[in-house]
């Protein structure tokens, strides 16, 4: 048998206002098996009984002085950490900001074209016409339009993990 239902016992009686002044029996018997009681046991046998009496203020926490020192503790100590972590956390969000406007200005800058990005026949007029992108032109933009939504994707999740 487990003691929890034993100490459950305990503590409500020590919490029993009209019962603080009385004496409280805990009895122990040859097998270990503990009991508690408000009147002694005539014949105990060969099980142990021990008086016990409650002092008034025993067992009684007094909440606002408790807590307050509790939470006060908590706070100097979280406190700190919680900076720390929004530091890191503003740190990691302005590089995956300057990363995705860094991503953002390639593209603009790549689609630009510059002297063989496009291929086409050349008219009688010194014009071209029927020009076309050439492959090499067409993968640059995609690796930078990638680069734009990867840099998207990490700044979301950045966001995401933001610490409250």
């Amino acid at each position: 048998m487990t003691k929890t239902p034993a100490i459950l016992l305990l503590t409500s009686l020590l919490a029993s206002t009209p019962l603080l002044a009385d004496t409280i029996y805990k009895i122990t018997d040859a097998d270990g098996k503990v009991s508690y009681s408000d009147s002694k046991p005539e014949n105990p046998g060969d099980a142990k009984v021990e008086a016990i009496t409650p002092q008034p203020d025993q067992n009684i926490i007094k909440p606002d002085v408790e807590m307050n020192r509790w939470l006060e503790q908590k706070r100097r100590t979280e406190e700190p950490v919680r900076k720390q972590q929004q530091k890191s956390w503003q740190a990691e969000y302005d590089e995956a900001k300057a990363a995705l406007k860094a991503a953002e200005a390639a593209l603009a800058a790549g689609k630009e074209p510059q002297e063989g990005d496009f291929v086409g026949i050349a008219n009688r007029f010194g014009g071209s016409s029927g020009a076309r992108p050439t492959e090499e032109y067409l993968e640059r933009l995609e690796a930078l339009e990638t680069a734009v939504t990867e840099a998207k994707k990490h700044l979301k999740d950045v966001e995401s993990r933001r610490p409250r």
